[in-house]
């Protein structure tokens, strides 16, 4: 999948954005409870984009957030403690997902 990664002016990874034709709503939920050691995964019920935050999980007891500002969808640690290895590791496995292309709508 073709995601963006957000750096600081350190170059720390801040956030992974994910642009509106990479992959739809249900089938990132779907992505991310595959990703290895998710648990937790709580979907903001309704329409996605009713409200920023779409999706909370937790990897290794780091908890992490999608936002769904406008189009985008933003994942970022919701702790600025969280491990830079950990996060990594997240955006690595959200690069090598291939997703069909009816996958990406849905």
């Amino acid at each position: 999948m073709r995601i963006t990664r957000v750096t600081d002016r350190s170059g720390r990874l801040t956030c992974i954005r994910i642009g509106p034709g990479a992959i739809g709503f249900r089938s990132l939920v779907g992505t991310i409870r595959r990703l290895h050691g998710v648990s937790d995964v709580r979907v903001n019920q309704g329409w996605p984009l009713t409200r920023d935050e779409a999706i909370r999980f937790r990897i290794q007891e780091q908890e992490f957030m999608v936002d769904a500002p406008f189009s985008d969808f933003c994942l970022q640690p919701a702790s600025p403690d969280c491990p830079m290895q950990l996060f990594e590791q997240v955006a690595s496995h959200l690069e090598r997902s291939r997703i069909p292309w009816f996958r990406r709508i849905l």
